[in-house]
């Protein structure tokens, strides 16, 4: 039995513009001795300024000189191909993105897609831990109480781990690979003709999502309007966790906005807790979502942010326009988990309650009035004796 566990590292991931800098994989037996592992280091064969600087700055471990002087992807096909296709199982973690990337190189050189199934294990640890949430492997590994290997963002750093952290599950149930996978179908995906499944489904999902009973969920008054802005001003990070879009400003169509309100509360909150933020305003985005999808009518309406969105490209702001699928990625979210989100509390937290402490009243001031004799005291009775006599 040979399983791969394999990981990729992206040179950017703006928009449409994906292009791989990193192939690292791992290959075991059925009892997770390991066979061979490595990291594939690929020129990304891209202008410098298309460079993702944030990605290179916090994330590669490599500068980009070294990345540049290595072949591109193209030379290193026929191994990945041969890598992928040769294993009895392939895993990874939130592996969908990483097939599409494979396709995105592919379709650029002009190589047939590689096909293959595949496992994910950001979904067999959800079932395992019982949670709906999204975990990283290195937060996985910490959750299991296992010590990870050093280096993450290294591709095939990322693979071993990825690796622990199955093999651990699967100790700590004391079962079965094959046994874990029938206990969670989600976790299986595949790609085929350049198409990952689970994203092609999410797509034609897209189109069909609430087209009925989404009244409620629509931003239409101006009272709602200005929640919406001030949710936008006062928004802060809901949970500590690794700041991938740090300092990126996004904006979705403006028809998503409006019918789709729990969601877009929601994105909004996502998108600040990976340290991104959001605008209106759609040419003072770096990444504009264009999101085409039905109002309760079922019509798709156009988007009166994107002829700004096209101005600002035209004279020089660099904007990429992406898919909300791409969105999804880039948030490690489904489109089934965020339609299940809850709205958002708008309730503004109220600074804490003082106890107002009643200072104790003396027997003589319960007796005071407003009267003169209060006020004057001996006075008022002096001039009261002054005016009897």
């Amino acid at each position: 039995m040979k399983y791969l566990f394999f990981d990729l590292e992206y040179a950017t991931s703006k928009g449409n513009n994906v292009k791989i800098c990193e192939f690292g994989y791992v290959i075991t037996d059925g009892h997770f001795n390991i066979q061979d592992s490595g990291n594939y280091i690929i020129n990304p064969n891209i202008q410098l300024e298309e460079w993702d600087w944030r990605v290179v700055k916090n994330l590669l471990h490599r500068k980009v000189k070294e990345y540049e002087e290595e072949a591109k992807f193209n030379e290193y096909y026929n191994i990945i191909s041969k890598l992928i296709k040769s294993a009895d199982y392939v895993f990874g973690h939130t592996l969908s993105g990483d097939a599409k990337a494979l396709n995105d190189d592919c379709l650029r050189y002009n190589l047939p897609s590689i096909n293959f199934e595949f496992y994910d294990i950001k979904e067999l640890y959800k079932m395992y831990s019982s949670t709906e949430n999204s975990t990283s492997v290195v937060n996985i590994l910490k959750e299991l109480e296992v010590e990870a290997k050093e280096g993450e963002h290294d591709a095939e750093v990322d693979s071993i781990n990825t690796m622990y952290a199955l093999k651990t599950m699967l100790i700590r149930q004391n079962i079965t690979l094959t046994e874990f996978l029938n206990k969670c179908p989600e976790a299986f995906d595949y790609n085929k003709d350049y198409k990952v499944h689970s994203i092609e489904a999410n797509i034609l999902r897209e189109k069909e999502m609430y087209k009925e009973d989404i009244a409620n969920n629509t931003i239409k008054s101006s009272r709602m309007n200005e929640e919406f802005k001030n949710y936008i001003k006062n928004i802060k990070a809901s949970k500590e966790e690794e700041k991938t879009l740090d300092g990126i400003i996004f904006a979705i169509s403006s028809d998503y906005e409006k019918n789709y309100r729990k969601q877009i509360y929601n994105i909004i909150q996502l998108l600040c807790n990976k340290g991104a933020s959001y605008t209106r305003r759609g040419s003072r985005c770096n990444y504009y979502v264009k999101a085409d999808f039905p109002n309760k009518d079922g019509v798709i309406e156009e988007c009166n942010k994107l002829p700004s969105v096209q101005k600002a490209i035209e004279e020089g702001k660099d904007i990429k326009i992406i898919s909300f699928a791409e969105l999804l990625l880039m948030l490690d979210i489904t489109m089934e988990e965020l339609n299940n989100m809850p709205m958002v509390s708008l309730e503004e937290e109220k600074p804490a309650k003082v106890e107002k402490v009643e200072k104790p009243i003396k027997k003589a001031e319960v007796q005071q009035g407003n009267s003169l004799k209060s006020l004057f005291g001996d006075l008022f009775e002096k001039i009261k004796e002054e005016i009897e006599n």
